[in-house]
């Protein structure tokens, strides 16, 4: 092999890259696309339609107690942000005064409970009567106003409310037919039906929507009517709700990693470090595919151009293939280069030091920078060999096809490699070439042992060089045939050089 020829194609290929507008565009758009799609994702999340439902209640008792225990459950959440000045932003209006009184009546735990127990009784009060305090008079009857007559200043000065997300209306008739109607206008998400004696049986009671697939409204009506009925039935038995509570009390096992010297911890950095090689994964089989479409295109322009012929006059196949393959590699590092430090930027824009020290941790950038060079090559010989027997863009997509679907196999492996580093699926699939890279680098969020690492890193780096040898006895008797690709039967002969 001829050092220089294969450096100045080399850098002829990576000059031809990075001097041209699309490379640029192409290397800073897939940042800037996560960016905007995150951005766009939490301004939908933000903008979340509010879902409108009705309740008709055969019991005659249900729903008012439910009633009740949404109202109190969303005045304990709004009294502990007061409590603790969070999620109240400064409006500048008198929402502020009044909102000043209501955190100064529960400055005490008397004070909180006398007012959390009034201010529930009232809201439900209000709302079910459509009425008003006339002149209220103490903190808690203007609260209570504020509530029922604002319910979207609520929701923005309480984010965390059911009324965020869910509220009822009362339809002029209550009976089937009309709320059949209502579902079908659109005008209400759906309606709950609540059986004569819900707290002996369910049987009968039923949520009726045209939009089955969206489970948020009734999961959610459906765990406070749990609650409820529960708490009855609790009474109906003579059964302390104190009792109940303890019995059913979950047990917390909180996560923890050994920390040296019979201690454990476990920070937001180590949640984090588990889960950034996932991300260094995704990053890898972008960059590598990126890269070796390059080098797909590249190689099909040059055949179909003719300038392939030129080349091969004053060079070998193997320079030519080899100047490509690391000229287009070396445009694949800048752009990895460019997406680090785009993450970079991005986390001290935003203070999260935190999340970028978590990820940048050196044995994953030291992972990165061994398996991408072995996945590159790996696949970079494939990409090559489809290119030199293909003369357009066209013949090469039904030839790439398998490239494509085999890699897809680690993105499928995410999860569950993340999920058990060193289990039976992560250590068999280490040891599949086409698969290693993108596997071990999952892994060492927890490294396997030096002999596995070594072992797989020696076997992927020998199938690497296995496929180099294959591909490039591909591309010397495939650059220069014309014609159209040759079939899996012609394979064999074009492989032992002679004429298909």
């Amino acid at each position: 092999m001829n050092r220089r020829s294969v450096g100045l194609v080399a850098r002829r290929e990576f000059l031809e890259q990075v001097r041209t507008k699309a490379f640029w565009i192409g290397a800073l758009s897939l940042p800037l696309l996560g960016a905007g799609f995150g951005t766009l994702g939490a301004l939908v999340a933000s903008i979340d339609s509010v879902d409108r439902y009705a309740v008709l209640d055969q019991s005659g008792w249900l729903h008012d107690a439910i009633r009740r225990h949404i109202v109190a459950a969303d005045i304990e959440l709004a009294l502990d942000a007061l409590a603790s000045e969070a999620g109240v932003a400064p409006s500048g209006t008198d929402r502020d005064a009044l909102l000043a009184d209501a955190r100064a009546a529960i400055a005490s735990e008397e004070g909180r409970t006398a007012f959390h127990r009034r201010a529930a009784e009232l809201v439900f009060t209000l709302s079910a009567e459509s009425g008003r305090i006339a002149n209220p008079s103490l903190p808690v009857e203007r609260f209570a106003n504020w509530w029922v007559d604002n319910p979207s200043a609520v929701v923005d000065a309480f984010g965390g409310v059911s009324l965020a997300r869910y509220r009822e209306v009362s339809p002029a008739r209550l009976d089937v037919a009309h709320l059949n109607a209502l579902v079908e206008q659109r005008r209400i998400r759906g309606y709950f039906v609540i059986p004569d004696d819900p707290v002996r049986s369910g049987d009968g009671a039923r949520f009726v929507t045209d939009n089955l697939t969206d489970q948020g409204l009734r999961r959610w009506y459906g765990l406070q009517a749990t609650k409820v009925v529960q708490a009855q039935r609790m009474r109906e038995r003579d059964i302390d709700p104190a009792v109940a509570a303890w019995l059913n009390e979950a047990i917390s096992l909180p996560a923890a990693k050994p920390a040296g010297g019979g201690s454990e911890s476990a920070s937001d950095a180590d949640f984090i470090a588990q889960w950034a090689p996932a991300g260094f994964v995704i990053l890898l089989w972008l960059s590598i595919f990126t890269v070796n479409q390059m080098l797909l295109t590249s190689t099909i322009d040059e055949k179909s151009g003719k300038l392939a012929e030129l080349l091969l006059a004053s060079m070998a196949p193997a320079d030519l293939m080899a100047g490509k393959v690391l000229g287009i590699g070396g445009a694949g590092l800048a752009i990895v280069g460019v997406w680090v430090a785009l993450v970079g930027l991005g986390a001290g824009a935003v203070g999260d030091s935190l999340t970028f020290a978590a990820v940048l941790k050196p044995s994953l950038l030291a992972g990165f920078l061994v398996y991408f060079p072995l996945g590159y090559l790996f696949y970079a010989a494939m990409y090559c060999a489809v290119g030199s027997l293909c003369s357009t863009v066209q013949e090469a997509q039904s030839l790439a096809l398998p490239l494509v679907l085999v890699p897809m196999l680690p993105f499928l492996l995410v999860i569950p490699v993340t999920n058990d580093p060193n289990g039976l699926v992560a250590v068999v699939t280490s040891w599949i070439p086409p698969l290693t890279p993108g596997v071990m680098l999952n892994r060492m969020a927890d490294p396997p042992g030096i002999l596995t690492l070594i072992g797989t890193t020696a076997l992927m780096a020998a199938a690497t060089w296995y496929m180099l040898r294959l591909g490039g006895r591909i591309f010397e008797n495939g650059i220069l045939r014309t014609g159209k690709p040759p079939s899996l039967r012609q394979l064999p002969s074009l492989l032992r050089g002679s004429a298909p």
